[in-house]
């Protein structure tokens, strides 16, 4: 059975449209998307297994939801087929990117929620509307981060940036630096490339 066919046998049952898959496609919309991390899902249009980004489509009309891979939502542009968001853009690449890192972020935010060492809350704000953080804010999130798995570890460094370009954060780098190794190296961890070049 080749991709078309797959889409065609799963969709349909879930659609008011049954033979068109143009029109039954205008039934369906794109919603959200799910880290799955374990990556034991099936992509619920295609049957590819295993995905690890499980992407929500629902149907506007019979409320039904499928669980999709990416490969198979971009897939649909190759194949002459166009799937919309809930205001009725067309889903591409930068779509779902937007809503991979929505999602990681919301799951970044709702595990450093549940630590009690994170104290101000104010720190959550700056990663909510992603902004970088100072060097002394950094050691907050050691506790966290120890007891972080590898999946959140990688979001983490992902989203906790070092702000680097006012002095006095500079300073502070250089103050841990000849200070304290431990929380100068764990700093380090959340730096980029370039920076790591300039200050150590």
């Amino acid at each position: 059975m080749n991709w078309i066919d797959n889409v065609k046998k799963n969709i349909f049952p879930l659609s008011i449209e049954k033979y068109s898959l143009h029109i039954a496609l205008e039934e369906w919309y794109f919603d959200h998307m799910e880290d799955n991390i374990e990556a034991d899902s099936t992509c619920q249009l295609c049957d590819h297994f295993p995905i690890r980004y499980k992407f929500l489509i629902t149907n506007h009309i019979t409320k039904k939801q499928l669980y999709v891979g990416s490969e198979c939502i971009l897939r649909f542009e190759d194949e002459n087929y166009s799937l919309k968001d809930e205001n009725g853009n067309f889903v591409d690449n930068d779509t779902l990117n937007n809503a991979k890192n929505i999602a990681l972020k919301t799951m970044l935010l709702d595990y450093l929620r549940t630590v009690d060492s994170l104290d101000p809350r104010d720190i959550l704000e700056i990663i909510e509307k992603d902004k970088k953080l100072s060097p002394k804010m950094i050691p907050m999130f050691y506790r966290p981060y120890k007891h972080a798995d590898d999946s959140m570890k990688k979001i983490m460094r992902k989203y906790l940036k070092v702000n680097l370009r006012k002095n006095v954060n500079q300073q502070q780098l250089h103050d841990f630096i000849d200070n304290n190794e431990w929380q100068a190296e764990f700093i380090r961890e959340f730096m980029t490339t370039q920076q790591i070049e300039k200050y150590f």
